[in-house]
C-alpha cells in the first residue's frame, strides 16, 4: 500500500526519577515500515472494530496519518502501547499501559481511537438476519469509487 517508507507515531515511555510526576522525561520508539513488493495498487477499504488495539492501532496511525486507506464501521479502541500486568488475588490479572501514545498530529489517541470515515452501528436486527453490516457498507463504498 505505500511506495515510499512511513513512520508510526512515536511511543513514549516514561522515565520518572522524581515523585509526583516532576520532571518526567519520556524515551521515545517507534517502528519505520518499508514498502514490500508488489504492490498493492487498488483502493483500499479498511472495516474498523472497537477491538481493535495495540499494533492494529500502529497500523491504523500509519492508514490515517498517510491517508492510505478509506475506512469503515466503527472507532478504534484507543488504547496502545506495552502491557504491563498486575497479578491479583483469586487468579485475576489487571492489564495497562505505562506508555504515552499519541496520534501522528500529537492529539490524544486513548479513548479516542481513530474514527472511520464512513461510521457503521452494528445492529441486533442485522446480526439475526445473517447480515454483516460493516461488509455492506464497505461494498457499497467500493461500488462507487
Amino acid at each position: 500500500m505505500i511506495e515510499e517508507p512511513v513512520s508510526s507515531t512515536w511511543w513514549n515511555i516514561p522515565q520518572t526519577i522524581y515523585p509526583d510526576r516532576k520532571d518526567v522525561e519520556f524515551d521515545k520508539s517507534n517502528w519505520d515500515v518499508q514498502p514490500k513488493q508488489p504492490l498493492f495498487k487498488s483502493k483500499a477499504i479498511i472495516i474498523n472494530v472497537p477491538s481493535v488495539v495495540s499494533s492494529g492501532e500502529t497500523m491504523m496511525g500509519i492508514i490515517d496519518h498517510y491517508n492510505l486507506a478509506t475506512t469503515v464501521g466503527e472507532p478504534t479502541a484507543g488504547c496502545n502501547g506495552n502491557i504491563n500486568t498486575i497479578n491479583l488475588p483469586c487468579g485475576y490479572n489487571a492489564w495497562f499501559t505505562g506508555m504515552k501514545v499519541l496520534k501522528h498530529d500529537g492529539s490524544q489517541l486513548y479513548i479516542k481511537g481513530f474514527q472511520p470515515d464512513h461510521p457503521v452501528n452494528k445492529t441486533i436486527q442485522a446480526i439475526r438476519e445473517g447480515r454483516d453490516e460493516y461488509l455492506e457498507k464497505a461494498l457499497e463504498i467500493a461500488k462507487r469509487e
